[in-house]
């Protein structure tokens, strides 16, 4: 079973050892993990040194290496490319895409979205219906912003009418490292599946070299924010730490349905994208499906 890792804590040296991760702090060897049982690395350490080789094993067993800030945003991530046998056949075809198919495929996510949201306020007895409604009337492209108006409506049901995403503080702190997981499950899917994450469908390239994978994540932050209530509900202190990561974390082991099966979360993301190709090529998107039972 893969495992999502990450790094935190100071003066850690990453470096490679037969094929496996290695962590070193003060001479003393701190964990180590084989390449192919690791989803993604998610890196949050300050003063970390990071040998060549290990950037280099990471391309080679297609792992996501995500650093993010001190508030646990990505502020970069390393990927491979060209590790699909048809990769150039797919980049092409992402590149080919029309207008309208693009806007259609954003209509879709966003309506899955919203839905989801509203699943998610109904799953914890808050109002739902306005969300549920702005799901049913999105246009193509989302042109006139179902997405953001649902949003609002979305964050300030779920944490009180104060509450806006930009602020500092722990619940913002919880779903931007929940987020990141997500990041990385949908990251990793993207590049398996032979398509180029910086060829999306509606986030710009110009500022996100993955924006493809920030479209494609959309359906499924509802399901990071469930996990973030549960935390909240079991939780005196939410402040970040060892602990609540592996809570986050094991969103990518969870089992959520897809075509009538039930499946780990990360299997399912390869699922769908390899579905979103076959849109691409003239076929129907459909979306990995979940329930809220954990957060209830």
């Amino acid at each position: 079973m893969w495992r999502i890792i990450d790094i935190g804590g100071d003066d850690l040296f990453l470096h490679t050892e037969r094929d496996s991760l290695v962590a070193v702090r003060d001479s003393k060897e701190q964990s180590r993990v084989h390449f192919s049982d690791i989803h993604s690395i998610i890196c949050h350490s300050y003063g970390a040194v990071y040998s060549d080789k290990m950037f280099k094993k990471c391309l080679e067993f297609n792992i996501p290496l995500i650093i993010c800030d001190d508030k646990h945003t990505p502020q970069g991530m390393l990927l491979p490319f060209m590790q699909h046998t048809d990769a150039g056949k797919r980049f092409k075809l992402q590149l080919n895409a029309t207008v309208p198919q693009k806007k259609r495929a954003w209509k879709m996510i966003i309506e899955e979205k919203l839905r989801n949201q509203a699943k998610l306020l109904e799953a914890v007895e808050l109002p739902f219906d306005k969300i549920k409604q702005l799901s049913k009337h999105v246009l193509s492209g989302d042109s006139d912003n179902k997405e953001a108006q649902g949003a609002r409506i979305y964050f300030q049901s779920l944490f009180g009418k104060d509450f806006l995403r930009t602020s500092d503080n722990e619940i913002n702190a919880l779903l931007n490292y929940a987020y990141t997981v997500l990041r990385s499950c949908v990251a990793r899917a993207v590049i398996g599946a032979g398509l180029h994450p910086s060829l999306g469908l509606h986030h710009s390239a110009n500022h996100n070299p993955y924006c493809l994978v920030d479209d494609l994540m959309e359906p499924f932050r509802p399901f990071a924010d469930g996990i973030v209530l549960d935390i909240i509900k079991n939780y005196d202190d939410i402040t970040i730490c060892p602990q609540i990561k592996k809570d986050i974390i094991h969103m990518s082991k969870m089992s959520i349905h897809y075509q009538r099966e039930n499946l780990e979360f990360t299997t399912a993301m390869q699922y769908y994208t390899q579905n979103f190709f076959r849109y691409l090529e003239g076929g129907e998107m459909k979306f990995p499906k979940f329930d809220y039972d954990f957060a209830l």
